[in-house]
C-alpha cells in the first residue's frame, strides 16, 4: 500500500510539473530558439472575436484561433450563447520544401507568427504598424469600415467587382495579415 502511495503521488508531482511547463510555453510572448524577445512580441498580437452564425470564435494575430486570449480557455463556441466548445485551440501549421530545406512554421502553444509581412529582401515588416491588425466587418458594425478600404490595396479581400464589403452575404468578416518569423 505505501508503495501505491509514493507512486500516487511520484506520479501527481510529475503531472503537475508537466502542466505547469506547458503552460509556460503558451505565453504568447516567448518562443523557442531566442528568435523573439519578450518585449517585441508584448504588444503586437491582436486578438478578436468572430460571431457569426451559430459561431463564436477567437482569433489572433499571432496565428492562434478558437481560444480565448482573455482566459487561456476553449474559444471556438458552438452553438453560440450554449456555453459548449467544439474546439480547444487551433492554428496555423504551413511548411514547404526549397530546394533541400523543410521550412515548417507553427502556430500551436509557441506562435510564430506576427502581424505584417516580408519585404523583398525577405525581412520582417509592419509587426508595430496599426494596419496590421484584425479588422472586424459585420452588417451591424462598420467601424472598421474605412480601415478596411485603407489596407485594401494590399490585399484585403473586396469581394465580386472589389466591392468594399465582401458581396454583402455575411453577418460577420475578420480580415489579417501575418507573417512567418
Amino acid at each position: 500500500m505505501k508503495g501505491v502511495t509514493k507512486i500516487s503521488a511520484l506520479f501527481l508531482t510529475a503531472a503537475v510539473c508537466f502542466s505547469l511547463i506547458s503552460f509556460e510555453k503558451d505565453k504568447p510572448a516567448k518562443k523557442h530558439q531566442g528568435a523573439f524577445h519578450n518585449n517585441e512580441l508584448s504588444l503586437a498580437v491582436d486578438s478578436r472575436k468572430l460571431e457569426a452564425n451559430n459561431i463564436s470564435a477567437w482569433f489572433r494575430t499571432n496565428g492562434s484561433f478558437n481560444r480565448d486570449p482573455s482566459t487561456g480557455n476553449s474559444g471556438f463556441e458552438w452553438t453560440k450563447g450554449s456555453s459548449r466548445f467544439a474546439r480547444y485551440a487551433s492554428g496555423f501549421w504551413i511548411g514547404a520544401v526549397t530546394g533541400g530545406d523543410t521550412l515548417v512554421s507553427v502556430a500551436e502553444y509557441n506562435y510564430e507568427y506576427l502581424p505584417g509581412y516580408v519585404d523583398n529582401n525577405g525581412n520582417p515588416q509592419g509587426k508595430d504598424d496599426p494596419n496590421y491588425r484584425i479588422y472586424n466587418i459585420s452588417s451591424t458594425d462598420s467601424s472598421d469600415y474605412q480601415n478596411w478600404r485603407t489596407i485594401a490595396r494590399s490585399g484585403a479581400y473586396l469581394g465580386q467587382c472589389r466591392k468594399s464589403l465582401p458581396d454583402g452575404r455575411s453577418d460577420d468578416v475578420l480580415f489579417s495579415y501575418r507573417r512567418i518569423s
